[in-house]
């Protein structure tokens, strides 16, 4: 059975049952998974955790994923508010071309604001080349100008509820040179904090 098929079906039982969610979401890969690469101790770590700011948060995220493995691990529930933070793993195969990239990501925006009331996208962070070659040296592939095209395409995708990552990103934000650490993920939440309400933040 189609995947898109299998979410219909569920999604419309899930309405039968007024099967829903009062929390907000968090759906996408390792940026949504809050993990960085230490490199002093050679170890992917968890520098970030949602709860920190958000009352009870259901986050989905997966290691490695690309979008099509995001898009096809939403489940079919309500809830108030869907935020979307992946992309990368789709635009380090520089082989993907940017609209094939575009259409995923729509496909995930599309299916959440079935769900939810509110979806809010989190761009993806340019890289600091300089800091990945250690342990993603095909990273010097990827061209910022590249990420920043499709960040560009998911803002036209998410409209008004989509937070410009790149344009407030900074070498500090980063310790691996893809994923942000603790400082970058502040500062992607005290923009958050502008479009959520305050009944979902501590």
């Amino acid at each position: 059975m189609r995947t898109d098929m299998y979410f219909d079906i569920l999604q419309k039982a899930n309405y039968v049952f007024r099967t829903q969610s009062n929390a907000i979401r968090f759906e996408g890969d390792s940026m949504i998974a809050g993990l960085n690469y230490d490199k002093k101790l050679e170890m992917v770590r968890t520098v970030y955790d949602w709860r920190d700011d958000f009352k009870s948060p259901d986050v989905n995220g997966v290691s490695g994923a690309p979008l099509e493995v995001v898009l096809t691990g939403i489940k079919p529930k309500k809830s108030p508010i869907i935020i979307i933070f992946a992309g990368f793993n789709n635009i380090k195969h520089v082989e993907e071309s940017e609209e094939s990239i575009a259409d995923k990501y729509s496909k995930i925006v599309d299916r959440s604001r079935q769900l939810a009331d509110k979806v809010i996208c989190i761009g993806v962070p340019p890289m600091f080349h300089n800091k990945s070659e250690s342990w993603f040296p095909e990273g010097k592939l990827i061209a910022n100008n590249r990420i920043i095209s499709i960040d560009s395409k998911i803002s036209n995708i998410c409209g008004d509820n989509y937070i410009d990552t790149p344009s407030f990103w900074m070498d500090s934000d980063t310790d691996d040179g893809i994923h942000p650490n603790r400082k970058g993920f502040s500062k992607i939440v005290a923009k958050l904090k502008k479009k959520v309400p305050s009944e979902y933040l501590k």
